[in-house]
């Protein structure tokens, strides 16, 4: 395990427990690139939770999440709650 990957556990941790299907971590370049799709917004909303314990202002530049809600359409409407 490198150390963004020790630094960022919980975030894997809580990617793995809210069932992100697809899920690829990767470190390139100093960053951790951390993917895949969640079934509901609060799947994705967790991920999230857990960059912000570890950052609170959401200000890293050594991670980058791309978690994707699977099965929204085109034009949804979301609301981002901060």
């Amino acid at each position: 395990m490198t150390s963004l990957q020790e630094k960022y556990a919980g975030v894997i941790s809580a990617a793995q427990s809210a069932g992100i299907s697809n899920l690829k971590v990767t470190e390139q370049n100093g960053v951790l690139y951390v993917s895949g799709s969640a079934a509901t917004t609060a799947a994705k909303d967790a991920v999230w939770n857990a960059v912000g314990v570890v950052d609170p202002e959401y200000k890293a530049s050594d991670i980058n999440v791309d978690v994707q809600v699977s099965g929204l359409k085109p034009g949804a409407t979301l609301r981002v709650n901060t």
